[in-house]
């Protein structure tokens, strides 16, 4: 799930869940 990973770090505020 590297994809994830990396909306996480941009959006990591609502990409929490």
């Amino acid at each position: 799930m590297e994809n994830f990973h990396q909306a996480k770090q941009t959006s990591h505020d609502q990409d929490d869940t």
